[in-house]
């Protein structure tokens, strides 16, 4: 199955969700460094909400046709798995909500959003809107 590049290279997707997977199996050792976890729940927090729509990945910025296949469960399929274990060892409360806004599909950023490494820009209502 293949990765979108806009999720998984243009804003770190697979450092992501690699590393939140990764500082789960080390939690318990001396390994473990909380301020990576902290700064890789900011990193998710910050961008992940914005680009994924109730369960799918935005498909504006990852195209229709090459990678469609990642795209309609991104969110329960690939985020699901790294936010969960993230907000299992670092605490961030952000985690949390976004956890139990994945499952139910509910994740509906509202706002206007610049990712410059792919010139785009999401501007979106969620909600009811």
């Amino acid at each position: 199955r293949r990765a979108c590049d806009t999720a998984m290279a243009a804003y770190g997707g697979e450092w992501v969700l690699e590393t939140a997977h990764t500082l789960y199996l080390v939690r318990d050792t001396p390994m473990f460094d909380a301020a990576v976890a902290e700064r890789t729940a900011q990193i998710l927090l910050g961008v992940y909400p914005k680009l994924v729509y109730k369960d799918y990945l935005d498909w504006v910025l990852a195209g229709r046709t090459h990678y469609s296949d990642s795209l309609t469960d991104y969110g329960s399929s690939k985020l699901y798995a790294a936010v969960q274990e993230l907000a299992q060892i670092s605490g961030h409360a952000g985690l949390d909500q976004l956890e139990a806004d994945l499952k139910p599909y509910t994740v509906t950023a509202s706002g206007n959003f610049p990712f410059w490494n792919f010139d785009a820009m999401i501007h979106r209502r969620g909600g009811g809107g």
